[in-house]
């Protein structure tokens, strides 16, 4: 009994000293944060944050930010060199880090939205007030899965 207390002990000793240690830092419109009300945030593959608050999209490089104008931004997500996003507008816009243009993929009278997701297959799901909207990156289109509507 005495040979497996200290076995699980030696082990459990080891297991947390292999716990990285994590630090935090807050970040606020002190250092350059566009607003305070930040509604998402994703890494991009060369290491940038890229920040949708209230009032810009923002990008991070770990020192400064660099805002873009695009207001009120609700929803983002990186994709390789590609920044997808949603504003205040609701439209899909998608913004090339490599030369910083964009371009709307979505527009409000597409559907719009306010939450965007990639899935494993690159495709772009755009959540509104009344459905779904999956926009294909490969072919530039889009289909709308409605939400049938209830009454409460």
């Amino acid at each position: 009994m005495r040979t497996w207390l200290l076995l699980l002990l030696s082990f459990s000793i080891e297991l947390s000293a292999q716990i990285p240690k994590l630090t935090f830092e807050y970040i606020s419109n002190r250092e350059g944060l566009p607003s305070n009300d930040v509604c998402w945030a994703t890494e991009d593959d060369k290491g940038f944050l890229w920040i949708g608050t209230r009032r810009c999209l923002a990008r991070y490089d770990g020192y400064a930010f660099k805002q873009f104008g695009f207001t009120k931004t609700h929803s983002v997500v990186a994709d390789s060199n590609l920044i997808y996003f949603t504003e205040e507008s609701f439209q899909l816009k998608v913004l090339d880090i490599n030369n910083l243009s964009y371009r709307p993929l979505i527009g409000e009278k597409d559907g719009g939205g306010y939450t965007v997701f990639l899935d494993t297959k690159g495709r772009v799901w755009l959540s509104d007030r009344d459905g779904i909207i999956c926009y294909h990156p490969k072919t530039g289109k889009h289909k709308k899965y409605p939400l049938k509507s209830t009454t409460f």
